[in-house]
Order: structure tokens, then C-alpha cells, then sequence
């Protein structure tokens, strides 16, 4: 009998027999063992699929992350509302020097609060990404088009960043999803037997999009701040709350899509077990 390998279903290369990813092509080897007079035969002696997971306590921390920051995001638009009165103040030479400092004061601890907030909330996120990810082939889903790995990557990829992450979340989404049943031996990516979208993912991906292009904007016009007029910095302003406003729709569409595949590949967990 010949030493055991592997052989990448996707396109075909045998590999060595602990690789998880083919180097040819990136998909994860969905494959068997090859052996002596078994061939290529898909199920016969196939490894035994990796842990389940369960991503509750990931989606908690993250969840209760994406809450304080919509609050504080919340909090940014009063404090905007602030700004527009003290602006007005200034222009009618109203305003005192101790109303001045007291706003830049909570600006800046506003600040480095929502700063902090935004890092570990994405931190957070992308470890609950991670683990859905590396769910799917506990779940049954060997076709799996996106490593864990590159499920994560994805996120820091000039370029590519724009759209792999919604790739990557809407292939998390339907492997999930408890009625969507895969057929069985077939080697391909396309293995879904019902396509079950989410529309909110697209509405989330898009909303997300534009916010960070809105966002870096205003932040190239905050730089120019001091060679505005009052009236234009009350107009940018109001343009503040209005793109902070929209950054918070996504978030409470991310918090809903992280519930709901939370739930999701628990019940599928459940019903592989059963």
C-alpha cells in the first residue's frame, strides 16, 4: 500500500496527508485520504470533522461591544448639538473661555473612550468571524470556499477588502442557516441544496461602505477646520451628525446577523447530533 495523501477536490493536486489548504488553489481540502485501491472515492475514509464550537460567548462580548458603540456614537450627536449652540455663542460673542475648555475637555475623553470602544469591538468581531468560519466543516460543509484564516484576512487586503468580508459573511450565513442541507460526495462549491440568502447582509455591507467613505471625508475637512467660517463649521457639523448617524444603522444590522448565526449554527449543530 502507498503512503496516504491527500488530494484537493477542487483542483485535483494530491497533498501531503496533514495539509488543510491546497497551495495551488487556497480552498480548504475537503478531501480523503487516497489510498491504494480506493481512489478518489469522496466519503470512504474521509477524517473525521473537526469540533463545534459554539459562538455565544463570542457573540456576547461582541454584541454588548457594538451596543456602547452605539451609545457613544449617541453621545457624539449630542455632543454635535452642543458644538452647534456654542458655535452660535461664539458668533454672537456670548460664550466664555470656561464653556471653550469644558468642550474640548469632553470631546477628548469622548474621544479616546470611542477609540478604544471601536478597536476591541472589531477585535472582538473578527474572532467571532474566525470561529463561525471554522464552524462550517463541523457543521457539514466541506466545500468550503474561504479559509478561517482568509475569512479574517480578507479584512486587511487592499482592495480587497471592499467586497471579500461580505463574500465571506454571506458563505457564513448559508452554511449555517438549519435549512440548508448540502449534498452529500459532491466535491464542488456549490453544494447547497436550497440558496438561502440575507438581504441584510448586503444592506449591511453597503451601509458600511459608504459610511467609511462619508467618514474619511469629513475627517479630511475637520483637518481644514481653523480656515472656515462659523456659519460653514455649524454646516459641518450637522453633516457630522448626519454620518454618525449613519455609521450606527450597520452596527445594529451586524448585532442582528451575529444573533441570528449564532442561533443558527447552534440549532444546525444540534440537529447533526440528533
Amino acid at each position: 500500500m502507498r503512503k496516504q495523501e491527500r488530494i484537493c477536490q477542487a483542483c485535483g493536486v494530491s497533498l501531503s496527508p496533514d495539509a488543510k489548504f491546497c497551495q495551488k488553489c487556497g480552498q480548504i481540502v475537503d478531501s480523503v485520504l487516497r489510498t491504494e485501491g480506493i481512489g478518489t472515492d469522496f466519503r470512504g475514509n474521509q477524517p473525521p470533522r473537526p469540533k463545534f464550537i459554539s459562538l455565544f460567548p463570542r457573540a456576547k462580548w461582541t454584541q454588548r461591544l457594538l451596543i456602547v458603540f452605539v451609545g457613544l456614537s449617541i453621545l457624539s450627536i449630542i455632543l454635535d448639538m452642543m458644538d452647534i449652540n456654542l458655535l452660535k455663542n461664539i458668533h454672537n460673542f456670548t460664550a466664555t473661555e470656561a464653556e471653550i475648555n469644558n468642550n474640548a475637555l469632553i470631546w477628548g475623553i469622548w474621544g479616546v473612550g470611542y477609540t478604544l470602544v471601536y478597536l476591541v469591538t472589531i477585535i472582538t468581531f473578527l474572532r467571532w468571524i474566525y470561529q463561525a468560519s471554522s464552524n462550517l466543516n463541523a457543521l457539514g460543509y466541506v466545500s468550503q470556499r474561504f479559509s478561517p484564516a482568509w475569512a479574517v484576512g480578507w479584512w486587511f487586503i487592499p482592495f480587497m477588502h471592499l467586497f471579500r468580508p461580505y463574500q465571506v459573511m454571506n458563505e457564513i450565513w448559508k452554511s449555517s442557516h438549519p435549512n440548508n442541507k448540502y449534498t452529500p460526495g459532491v466535491p464542488s462549491a456549490g453544494t447547497y441544496k436550497i440558496d438561502i440568502g440575507s438581504n441584510l447582509i448586503g444592506w449591511w455591507w453597503a451601509l458600511w461602505i459608504v459610511s467609511n467613505v462619508l467618514e474619511n471625508i469629513i475627517m479630511r475637512m475637520w483637518f481644514r477646520a481653523e480656515d472656515l467660517q462659523i456659519k460653514e463649521l455649524i454646516e459641518l457639523t450637522y453633516f457630522n451628525m448626519l454620518v454618525t448617524s449613519l455609521t450606527v444603522i450597520p452596527a445594529v444590522i451586524v448585532f442582528i446577523l451575529i444573533n441570528q448565526i449564532t442561533n443558527n449554527q447552534e440549532i444546525k449543530s444540534q440537529s447533526s447530533v440528533n
